[in-house]
Protein backbone atom coordinates (compact mmCIF):
# COMPACT_ATOMS: atom_id res chain seq x y z
CA UNK A 1 0.00 0.00 0.00
CA UNK A 2 0.93 3.30 -0.84
CA UNK A 3 2.96 5.56 2.59
CA UNK A 4 0.26 8.50 2.18
CA UNK A 5 -2.57 8.78 3.98
CA UNK A 6 -5.14 10.77 2.95
CA UNK A 7 -8.31 11.89 5.13
CA UNK A 8 -11.71 12.18 3.67
CA UNK A 9 -14.06 14.43 5.52
CA UNK A 10 -18.06 14.27 5.22
CA UNK A 11 -18.58 10.60 6.02
CA UNK A 12 -17.44 8.22 8.55
CA UNK A 13 -16.46 5.45 6.27
CA UNK A 14 -15.94 4.70 2.72
CA UNK A 15 -19.06 3.10 0.94
CA UNK A 16 -17.60 1.65 -2.70
CA UNK A 17 -21.36 1.46 -3.63
CA UNK A 18 -21.86 4.93 -3.21
CA UNK A 19 -18.97 6.18 -5.32
CA UNK A 20 -20.15 8.16 -7.97
CA UNK A 21 -18.32 7.91 -11.45
CA UNK A 22 -16.72 10.60 -13.14
CA UNK A 23 -18.40 13.24 -15.04
CA UNK A 24 -17.34 16.42 -16.80
CA UNK A 25 -18.92 19.66 -15.95
CA UNK A 26 -19.65 22.14 -18.77
CA UNK A 27 -17.14 24.89 -18.51
CA UNK A 28 -16.54 24.07 -14.70
CA UNK A 29 -12.69 22.65 -13.52
CA UNK A 30 -14.07 19.94 -11.13
CA UNK A 31 -16.25 17.06 -12.31
CA UNK A 32 -18.75 15.08 -10.49
CA UNK A 33 -18.27 12.26 -8.55
CA UNK A 34 -15.11 10.76 -7.57
CA UNK A 35 -13.84 11.38 -3.80
CA UNK A 36 -11.89 14.06 -2.47
CA UNK A 37 -9.70 14.07 0.42
CA UNK A 38 -5.85 15.40 1.62
CA UNK A 39 -3.22 14.48 2.55
CA UNK A 40 -2.71 14.12 6.24
CA UNK A 41 0.66 15.73 5.89
CA UNK A 42 -0.35 18.40 3.14
CA UNK A 43 0.89 21.73 4.39
CA UNK A 44 -2.47 23.28 2.73
CA UNK A 45 -5.39 20.67 3.72
CA UNK A 46 -8.61 20.36 3.59
CA UNK A 47 -9.20 20.73 7.29
CA UNK A 48 -7.37 23.98 7.61
CA UNK A 49 -8.93 25.55 4.64
CA UNK A 50 -12.47 24.92 6.09
CA UNK A 51 -11.35 26.61 9.51
CA UNK A 52 -9.79 29.17 7.49
CA UNK A 53 -12.94 30.07 5.56
CA UNK A 54 -15.50 29.11 8.25
CA UNK A 55 -16.90 27.04 5.66
CA UNK A 56 -18.67 23.33 6.58
CA UNK A 57 -16.75 23.22 10.13
CA UNK A 58 -19.66 21.29 11.46
CA UNK A 59 -18.94 18.40 8.41
CA UNK A 60 -14.94 17.89 9.85
CA UNK A 61 -15.77 16.14 12.52
CA UNK A 62 -17.05 12.83 10.16
CA UNK A 63 -14.17 11.70 8.45
CA UNK A 64 -12.04 8.51 7.68
CA UNK A 65 -8.69 7.93 6.53
CA UNK A 66 -7.49 6.02 3.70
CA UNK A 67 -4.66 4.82 1.40
CA UNK A 68 -4.17 3.87 -1.87
CA UNK A 69 -3.26 0.82 -4.13
CA UNK A 70 0.65 0.95 -4.96
CA UNK A 71 -0.37 0.10 -8.51
CA UNK A 72 -2.60 3.43 -8.63
CA UNK A 73 -1.91 5.70 -12.04
CA UNK A 74 -1.81 8.80 -10.17
CA UNK A 75 -1.05 12.22 -12.02
CA UNK A 76 0.47 15.33 -9.65
CA UNK A 77 -0.17 18.66 -10.63
CA UNK A 78 2.50 21.42 -8.82
CA UNK A 79 2.68 23.90 -11.29
CA UNK A 80 0.64 25.45 -14.04
CA UNK A 81 3.32 23.68 -16.46
CA UNK A 82 2.34 19.85 -15.31
CA UNK A 83 -1.23 21.11 -17.19
CA UNK A 84 0.02 21.46 -20.64
CA UNK A 85 -0.49 17.11 -20.63
CA UNK A 86 -3.81 17.32 -19.29
CA UNK A 87 -6.43 16.45 -22.09
CA UNK A 88 -9.30 19.21 -21.93
CA UNK A 89 -12.86 19.58 -22.91
CA UNK A 90 -14.01 21.32 -25.99
CA UNK A 91 -15.37 24.59 -25.16
CA UNK A 92 -16.09 25.61 -28.72
CA UNK A 93 -19.85 25.39 -28.22
CA UNK A 94 -20.24 27.46 -24.85
CA UNK A 95 -17.92 30.18 -25.52
CA UNK A 96 -16.85 32.51 -28.36
CA UNK A 97 -12.82 31.73 -28.86
CA UNK A 98 -11.77 34.96 -27.76
CA UNK A 99 -13.01 34.32 -24.44
CA UNK A 100 -10.88 30.60 -23.99
CA UNK A 101 -7.81 32.39 -22.05
CA UNK A 102 -9.40 33.67 -19.61
CA UNK A 103 -11.30 30.03 -18.54
CA UNK A 104 -8.01 28.24 -17.25
CA UNK A 105 -8.26 24.92 -18.01
CA UNK A 106 -10.82 23.00 -18.06
CA UNK A 107 -9.54 19.31 -18.10
CA UNK A 108 -11.48 16.37 -19.73
CA UNK A 109 -11.84 14.38 -16.29
CA UNK A 110 -13.59 11.44 -18.62
CA UNK A 111 -11.34 11.24 -20.95
CA UNK A 112 -8.10 11.04 -18.40
CA UNK A 113 -10.16 7.84 -16.40
CA UNK A 114 -10.71 6.51 -20.22
CA UNK A 115 -6.93 6.91 -20.35
CA UNK A 116 -6.09 4.69 -17.04
CA UNK A 117 -5.69 7.58 -14.43
CA UNK A 118 -6.98 6.53 -10.95
CA UNK A 119 -6.61 10.08 -9.42
CA UNK A 120 -4.98 13.62 -9.70
CA UNK A 121 -3.20 14.65 -6.48
CA UNK A 122 -2.79 18.64 -6.37
CA UNK A 123 -0.02 20.44 -4.61
CA UNK A 124 -0.52 24.15 -4.15
CA UNK A 125 1.82 24.92 -0.98
CA UNK A 126 4.76 24.42 -3.61
CA UNK A 127 3.48 28.49 -3.89
CA UNK A 128 2.50 28.21 -8.04
CA UNK A 129 0.13 30.68 -7.95
CA UNK A 130 -0.86 30.44 -11.69
CA UNK A 131 -1.49 27.16 -11.06
CA UNK A 132 -4.02 27.93 -8.47
CA UNK A 133 -5.60 30.34 -11.01
CA UNK A 134 -6.07 28.00 -13.46
CA UNK A 135 -7.75 26.26 -11.34
CA UNK A 136 -9.50 28.16 -9.63
CA UNK A 137 -11.77 26.39 -6.85
CA UNK A 138 -9.21 23.79 -6.40
CA UNK A 139 -8.57 25.87 -3.17
CA UNK A 140 -6.24 23.49 -1.48
CA UNK A 141 -3.89 20.18 -1.33
CA UNK A 142 -6.07 17.82 -2.29
CA UNK A 143 -6.71 14.51 -4.39
CA UNK A 144 -9.31 13.50 -6.48
CA UNK A 145 -9.60 9.63 -6.96
CA UNK A 146 -11.66 8.91 -9.90
CA UNK A 147 -11.09 5.12 -9.47
CA UNK A 148 -12.70 3.29 -6.08
CA UNK A 149 -10.71 -0.01 -6.90
CA UNK A 150 -7.54 1.85 -5.30
CA UNK A 151 -9.01 3.02 -2.24
CA UNK A 152 -8.00 1.12 0.99
CA UNK A 153 -9.91 2.55 3.97
CA UNK A 154 -7.94 2.44 6.95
Amino acid sequence: MSENIYIHYGSDKFEKELFMSIVNRNMINKPFGGLWASDIKADQPWEKWCIDNDFRIDKLDKNFKLTLDDSANIVEWTAKADLKQVPTQDLSGYLPEYLFDTMGVVPDFEKMVEDGVDAIKLNLSKGDYELYYELYGWDCDSILIMNPDIIRPL
